[in-house]
This record gives C-alpha cells, structure tokens and sequence, in this order.
C-alpha cells in the first residue's frame, strides 16, 4: 500500500511539472526580461528596443539587437530559453526571428519533456503613427527525447503611435496570435484557440507604465529610470507580483527580474548588445 501511495505522489509531481512547463509558454510567460520584470505585459510596448517575441508590429529604429535570456521555472528542473535578434532590412521594413525552448534539466526526477518554439517575421513602418507585423511560427514537442508532435501558426499585430512629442509617448497595441494553427500528435489533430492581445503603453520623462488585455486577463507594469543606466521596473500578472532592474552601459544591456508565483518564485537573468 505505501508502495501505491509513493508511486501515486510521484505520478503527480511529474504531471504538475509537465503542466507547468506548458503552462510557461501557453500563457505568454516566456519572452525578454525586461518584459518578465514588467508584468509580462507585450502587446504596446515602447522604449529604445522592442520585441518581435511579444508583438510582430514592435519596429525599432536598432540597426541589430541580439537578446538572450535563461530562466528555472518554478524551482522545477525544467529550464526555460529565449533567444531573438531582428536587424533593418530597409529604413521601414524590420526583420526577426526568435527562439524559446523549455527543457527538462532535473537530475533527481527527470521527466525528458521539451518544448521548441522557432518563430521569424517582418515589421513595417507605414507611417511615423502605424506598424504593423507579421510571424509564423513553429512548434516541437517532446517527451524522453521522443517526439510528442509539431505545431504551426501565424501571428500578426499592429501599433499606433497615439501621441510622440518632446519624450513623451503613447502606443495603443493589438495582436492576434494562432491564427491558422494547427497541431499534430501522431493520428490527433489539434487547433489551439485564437488568441487575442490589446494593450496601451505610455512614457512621460523617467516613467514607463503598459496596461493590458491578454486572453481575458489583464496585466499592467511599469518602469522608472533612475538615470541613463539604470531602470528599475514592476508589475503584476495572474494577481501575482513581478520585480526587475535593467542596467546599460554603451552597447550592453544587462536585465533582470523576479516573479513571485504561485507555482514558485522565479528568477530570470538575460542580455542584450545592441548596434
């Protein structure tokens, strides 16, 4: 009987580790850290970089920006990965591609679970007020190094630049995601939810605050700059909050933050070189 009872303690676990790990990618967790300090807000997002990875509409005037990031979700063993960089096609046309990958990295209980999210797409400038943006991307999942199955989508997005004048700032942002898309696991066929973003970001001197709507919950952040080099940030998502710093010398930027989660408090450490 005590046997039955570990055996069933520890089928949980593993089931509430691999949930959470999905958990981490399906809910627009992933991403920056700046975006990780700030609540995980993505959709309107304004400052010196943007990312492709929270909206295919962000368009910066960066000649080349890589970022990466690395993260223990939860305290689980299973690490979360994020890489993106985006370079100047044209004076109007931005283009980028991403990266994020969840892995099972717990040497006690190892489950073999991973997920791949490869992503590449374009940005335009219409106008000095509109951008819009387009990705697709793709999905692998897999479990024991077996793979479970594969994944496509769409994702488009579109920014307003409300107002822009002497540093002061107001972005309205709207971004669908899965469109099109479409899953498969062996003989089964999934189509994910449609997925549906709006959000308002503003900057007024040292101050950046974002509100926003994502899948029916809403997510608000903020960041303060203390000087040129160094910002501190908050948030709250779920009801849970969020705490980062950001710091930049020349061409180096060194990010972090802190959620405090339900499942866990988690750290996320990244990096960006900007040209």
């Amino acid at each position: 009987m005590m046997r039955i009872k570990r055996s069933i303690v520890f089928t949980l676990m593993l089931l509430s580790i691999y949930i959470g790990s999905i958990y981490a990618l399906e809910n627009n967790i992933g991403g920056d850290v700046r975006s990780a300090a700030m609540g995980y807000v993505k959709v309107a997002e304004v400052g010196e970089r943007l990312s492709f990875m929270n909206n295919p509409a962000c368009f910066d005037q960066l000649k080349l920006s890589v970022t990466g990031a690395s993260t223990e979700l939860f305290g689980t063993g299973i690490i979360y990965q994020y890489f993106e960089t985006g370079f100047l096609v044209s004076p109007s046309w931005k283009f980028s591609m991403g990266l994020e990958k969840l892995l099972d990295q717990d040497d006690i209980d190892p489950i073999g679970y991973g997920q791949q999210h490869f992503a590449v797409g374009f940005a335009n400038k219409v106008s000095e007020s509109i951008q819009l943006g387009f990705g697709l991307r793709f999905e692998q999942f897999k479990l024991l190094k077996q793979q479970l199955g594969k994944g496509r989508s769409l994702e488009a997005g579109v920014r307003f630049s409300l107002w822009n004048s002497r540093g002061s700032q107001l972005s309205l942002g709207f971004k669908l995601s899965n469109l099109a898309a479409l899953r498969q696991y062996g003989n089964r066929t999934e189509i994910p939810p449609l997925g549906i973003g709006i959000g308002v970001s503003g900057k007024g001197g040292p101050l950046i605050y974002s509100l926003e709507l994502l899948e029916q919950e809403i997510r608000a952040g903020f960041e303060y700059k203390l000087s040129p080099s160094i910002a501190l940030r908050a948030g709250m998502v779920q009801g849970q909050p969020t705490f980062g710093i950001g710091l930049s010398q020349g061409k180096l930027r060194l990010d972090y933050a802190y959620w405090l989660a339900d499942m866990g408090a988690t750290h996320r450490f990244g990096s960006t070189i900007v040209f």
